[in-house]
Parts: structure tokens; sequence; C-alpha cells
């Protein structure tokens, strides 16, 4: 389980430990989080701001990050085998040795995978 807390217009923060999978991130502001290596498989995260977020090694495949901001995110190494990243923001993301769903990222600006 996840440890949250309430910041700036009610957004939350998840702060060094994993999240369970299926977890509903909906809309959460996880802005500069440490989530390395944590488990999001399946996660419900459809808008959410994981701009600057740490999560390299992070499982995030079949999860839903339609419409999520990972400007700058790091997700080196990080597992996104059929995540749905339609509209999702990834300039500056580090996708470096990310395994990715094919032809999702590459239409994305500034992502490589």
């Amino acid at each position: 389980m996840a440890r949250a807390s309430v910041k700036n217009g009610g957004g939350v923060t998840v702060k060094n430990y994993c999240v369970r999978p299926g977890a509903h991130l909906t809309y959460a502001n996880l802005t500069s989080a440490n989530l390395i290596g944590a488990n999001l498989y399946n996660a419900k995260m459809v808008g959410v701001n994981l701009f600057n977020a740490k999560l390299p090694g992070a499982t995030m495949s079949n999860s839903y990050l339609t419409g999520a901001t990972l400007t700058f995110a790091n997700l080196t190494s990080a597992a996104l085998q059929l995540a749905t990243l339609t509209r999702a923001t990834l300039a500056g993301a580090n996708l470096t040795g990310a395994t990715c769903p094919n032809g999702i990222l590459h239409a994305n600006l500034g992502a490589s995978c």
C-alpha cells in the first residue's frame, strides 16, 4: 500500500513506497515522486502528473496512463508492455532500457525507446 499525503490543490504525493497492483491514482499529483521499482501493474492513472518523477525499474504494464504528464520522468528500465499512453506527454522522458509497447511511444515528441 502507498503512503500518500495531500499537496496543493488536493493532489496526492506518494513517497518512497511501492504502490500495489491495480492502484487508482487517476489525476494524482505525483510531481517529483520517488517511485523507483514501484509495482503499478494494471494501475488506473488517467491524467496523472508524473512530471520529473523517478520511476526506474517500475512495473507499469497494462496501466492506463491516458492523458498523463510524464515530462522529464525517469522511466529507465521501466516495464510498459500494453500500457495505454494515448495523449500522454513524454517530452524529455528517459526511457533508456524500458520495455515499451510497439508504436505508442515512438510517436511522442522527445521520447525514445
